[in-house]
């Protein structure tokens, strides 16, 4: 992959990239997967993030991608783009892959918004990020992680209920919904094997902590 050297030959920043991903677009790898409704909404995301920038007077162009990262950090290399709003949280249906992009645009040079590739592999991996946080002496939930249904038992054994079963390495939400508060052994039983059936393991376990989430952007400089 070529890495830009240079401003364009006017001096001027390059354009904004919005870079965003349609793999659970219609057409895409992964239209029928579950977390469309979610890739549906990250292309909301771009598009208004498009709009607001350009209407501050910024030049921007739209890109995007489903499997193939390399393709889109050549076009947004050979468009001299100045800097890239990151918005691709997977590739071809994979949320694990979402390191790929920034890890891409270094190589190249090109100065992105949002986590580097390590953080999103260790982010990404939310057992990974229970250990991080716990070495820290940040308080999580008690838990464990389980490779599918047939390790219920041991999480019933070691865990009080109710729980909270999801996916340990899917991205976001993606594979929770009101069927992952389970109750009892047999509901962790059948909610894993559900899960078995449709993302790939391991899967996180943990007690249940009733209450309000709440999620919080954390940003560097707010007024840049």
């Amino acid at each position: 992959m070529q890495k830009r050297e240079e401003e364009p030959p006017s001096g001027r920043p390059g354009p904004v990239v919005i870079a965003y991903n349609r793999d659970y677009l219609p057409g895409g790898s992964a239209a029928d997967a579950i977390g469309c409704e979610a890739g549906e909404e990250s292309a909301d995301v771009a598009r208004l993030f498009g709009e607001h920038l350009a209407a501050a007077g910024h030049d921007v162009v739209m890109m995007s991608v489903d499997d193939d990262p390399e393709a889109l950090v050549e076009d947004v290399v050979q468009a001299g783009a100045g800097r890239v709003v990151n918005l691709v949280e997977s590739l071809g249906g994979d949320g694990s892959r979402e390191h790929e992009v920034p890890a891409l645009l270094e190589v190249a040079g090109v100065p992105y918004t949002g986590n580097g590739p390590r953080a999103l592999l260790a982010a990404q991996a939310k057992h990974v990020a229970r250990t991080l946080l716990e070495r820290r002496g940040v308080p999580v939930a008690p838990g464990l992680v389980v490779d599918g249904p047939e390790e219920a038992r041991r999480a019933a054994a070691t865990l009080p209920f109710p729980l909270f079963v999801k996916p340990a390495c899917a991205d976001g939400s993606v594979g929770v919904d009101q069927g992952s508060l389970v109750r009892d052994r047999a509901a962790l039983e059948e909610r894993l094997a559900w899960l078995a059936e449709r993302i790939p393991g391991p899967y996180l376990v943990e007690a249940y902590l009733p209450g309000r989430e709440i999620n919080v952007a954390i940003c560097p400089n707010p007024l840049t």
